[in-house]
């Protein structure tokens, strides 16, 4: 379900009324609250739609382009029993249209983002395009426990329990974050997400499905801590 998160400060809202109400438009947030609130999207079997006002989950197995600007998670277990997994953007078929319709992934912070804010000044891991051959890489980020790893699901447990994805088109033109919720160390859940589609930058609240599934609930946490920069 699409919901408008409107974060503005008073004087932000009025100056929007006062020109058109056009200026700083709400983030625009889509919850898991349908028939896929329980579904386990992190064993590489989904790609799950990032910056579409629809939420959609498909089979990691349809054809390249199905799902355009979609998030693709696979978390396992290698046979010898280690942790191991990545996360990025969905498959596009030969010579695709530009800009390339598969996201660029944050490679900062470590999937813990709550209180930060993603803008074009942040270190995003881009699709790469390769002319002769006309082939895309989508973007792909990976889990280590080493320092420079891009992030690492050992430091998510019972308690602290909830990852953010940040994420931007292609371009850079749009930005985003996917929530996900911890199960086991492997399983996840699909939260929700939230996209700015002007472009400029998007602060990472903690999303809430209401019981009810009729009004969106941002956590407390989220209300209370302002925009901060990651070094």
């Amino acid at each position: 379900m699409k919901y408008a998160r409107d974060t503005r400060g008073p004087a932000a809202a009025l100056a929007a009324l006062l020109i058109g109400g056009n200026a700083m438009a709400a983030p625009i947030v889509v919850l898991n609250d349908g028939e896929h609130r329980d579904l386990i999207i992190s064993r590489g079997e989904y790609l799950i739609s990032a910056l579409s006002d629809t939420l959609s989950i498909i089979p990691a197995s349809a054809p390249a382009g199905s799902l355009p600007n979609s998030i693709f998670i696979s978390f396992g277990y290698t046979t010898g029993g280690v942790l191991a997994g990545g996360l990025g953007g969905n498959w596009l078929p030969l010579f695709p249209l530009h800009p390339l319709q598969t996201p660029a992934i944050l490679a900062t912070g470590g999937l813990n983002l709550e209180g930060t804010s993603i803008d074009g000044t942040d270190m995003f891991v881009l699709p790469r395009f390769d002319p002769f051959f006309g082939d895309v890489s989508p973007a792909f980020i990976t889990h280590g426990t080493g320092p420079f790893s891009d992030f690492n699901l050992t430091m998510f447990n019972e308690t602290n329990n909830t990852a953010y994805i940040g994420y931007g088109s292609s371009d850079l033109s749009m930005f985003g974050y996917m929530q996900i919720e911890r199960v086991t160390e492997v399983d996840w859940k699909l939260i929700g997400y939230s996209y700015e589609p002007t472009g400029v930058a998007i602060d990472v609240v903690k999303l809430v499905v209401p019981a009810t599934g009729s009004l969106l609930v941002l956590g407390a946490a989220g209300l209370l801590v302002g925009r901060q920069r990651r070094h």
